[in-house]
């Protein structure tokens, strides 16, 4: 049976403590044809491996950084899923009289008094001259495509 994928790892960052995002999950194997199962992909975006004459692997969840599942095999060519897009999560603390965000970019939301700037596709973090506020942040690189099987 194909191997399941390896479990993400989970973040705070864009969604506060209580809103947890697991990041980065492994793509399942694929397998070559039945009784045996194909692996499943990981928590975290990782995407299911092909099973058998149907065997195409998933993709990796967008915007997580999850790996694509592999490609199984009976008789045909079957490709492994594609990775998951990755995600950039940037928030600073401003103070209470503020009420806005000193920066652009990416689709912004507000936890505990921190903007929180999200990229799920290309962007630009843009902040003015007078910006002096340290920041935090989370890169989650695309995962890797799953593999195929002849």
């Amino acid at each position: 049976p194909g191997g399941n994928g390896g479990a993400g790892a989970s973040n705070v960052y864009a969604y506060g403590p209580t809103n947890p995002v697991t990041y980065a999950g492994g793509g399942g194997g694929g397998y070559n044809g039945t009784p045996n199962p194909a692996g499943t992909g990981g928590s975290g975006g990782g995407g299911n491996g092909g099973n058998g004459p149907n065997g195409q692997g998933t993709p990796g969840t967008h915007a997580t950084g999850g790996g694509g599942g592999g490609g199984g095999n009976y008789v045909n060519y079957w490709g492994g899923g594609n990775g998951g897009s990755g995600i950039v999560v940037v928030r600073y603390e401003i103070p209470a009289s503020a009420g806005t965000a000193k920066a652009t970019g990416g689709a912004v939301s507000f936890y505990g008094g921190k903007p929180i700037h999200t990229f799920t596709n290309s962007g630009t973090f843009e902040t003015p001259g007078s910006f002096d506020e340290p920041v935090e942040y989370v890169i989650v690189a695309g995962g890797g495509g799953g593999g195929g099987s002849l």
